[in-house]
């Protein structure tokens, strides 16, 4: 029978694995988008070119006699312009928000379980600024659903696999 001082490590599942790479590429994606809003003032010449675009659409529409699409165009150019309003502490908000989802994952990464409420946290937080400074209209809840499912399922995966974290 031989010695072994080395304690056993315990393995990270493949399935952990695959999902802290795609959270680490996402959360730098993030961080990267975070510091152009910031940094940059690209969205207000954006918000220009896309207020002309809309509102030629908006007055065909208005001929053509659709005005619940109408509609849904105003609102989407009121987001936008509230975005472009907000758009630093958007940016640095997110670029706060990615870093806490950085030490999370690389948290996980070490099996460690304080990483996922790290995760969570930041998830969430990404959910909720947006819709407190832009507003609920109806093209920023589409929005802020589809990212809300993605963050619910990422979440219920890295919640499987808790049970290999101490």
């Amino acid at each position: 029978m031989t010695y072994n001082p080395t304690p056993a490590v315990p393995k990270r599942p493949l399935m952990l694995t695959i999902l802290c790479i795609v959270s680490i590429v996402f959360n730098i994606w993030s961080f990267a988008g975070g510091a152009d809003s910031a940094f940059s003032d690209r969205s207000k010449v954006q918000l220009k070119d896309a207020r002309e675009k809309m509102e030629a659409s908006m007055s065909q529409l208005n001929e053509a006699g659709v005005k619940g699409v109408a509609r849904m165009l105003e609102s989407a150019v009121e987001m936008a312009e509230r975005s472009v309003l907000y758009a630093k502490p958007l940016g640095y908000s997110s670029m706060a928000l990615a870093v806490i989802g950085i030490i999370g994952v690389v948290l996980m990464w070490r099996l460690r379980r304080i990483g996922f409420w790290f995760y969570v946290f930041s998830s969430i937080a990404g959910l909720v600024v947006p819709l407190v400074l832009v507003g609920g209209g109806a093209a920023a809840m589409v929005g802020i659903g589809v990212a809300g499912l993605v963050s619910v399922a990422f979440i219920v995966m890295y919640a499987i696999n808790l049970k290999y974290m101490r």
